[in-house]
């Protein structure tokens, strides 16, 4: 079983590997490489600011280190915490965007979504299978244990068919008035 869902997933069709490139090339041409490295620098500064700022008023560097220390660990975990949900919310997003402007670039690159998103499932579906692996779950999504890293792929290839039955049935309506 696991043989075969390998190779169902490994095999693209010409217009699900158009799909994946112009999936990839978008993904590049998003501003996600400035987005975080603004992200990481201001997350950086903010904690010092915030650190800085609660010490001088405070006047902490005169008490116990352990004070200064329950001090950095707070305000690190706050901070870490908001930087990792920006950091998600920012990818979901982009994603989100990129899948919404395949979709709607034609019903070619709907239907060849809904197929690329199936064979990267079965793929991991396979992999899981034939390793024992739990890096990913049953249906084939990442199996994100902390953080959503980025949407489920059953998400996407969901999004991808209804866009599919969308287009359809405007075609069906259309061809009804004519």
């Amino acid at each position: 079983k696991g043989g075969e869902l390998l190779q169902e997933g490994l095999i693209l069709t010409e217009n699900e590997q158009i799909f994946g490139i112009a999936r990839e090339m978008m993904e590049l041409r998003s501003n996600n490489i400035l987005y975080n490295s603004m992200l990481s620098c201001g997350s950086i500064l903010i904690y010092y600011a915030a650190t800085n700022g609660i010490n001088m008023k405070q006047q902490l560097y005169s008490r116990p280190l352990s004070l200064r220390a329950i001090l950095y660990t707070i305000t690190g975990l706050f901070v870490g915490g908001t930087y990792c949900l920006i950091k998600d919310m920012m990818r979901a997003y982009t994603e989100g965007s990129i899948d919404t402007f395949l979709a709607n670039s034609g019903k070619e690159y709907a239907e060849a979504g809904v197929g690329f998103y199936d064979k990267i499932l079965k793929k991991n579906m396979a992999i899981r299978h034939l390793t024992g692996d739990n890096q990913f779950t049953a249906l084939g999504n990442i199996n994100d244990y902390f953080r959503t890293a980025s949407t489920p792929l059953t998400q996407r290839k969901r999004f991808f068919e209804l866009n599919v039955k969308q287009l359809n049935a405007a075609e069906e309506n259309a061809e009804n008035l004519a």
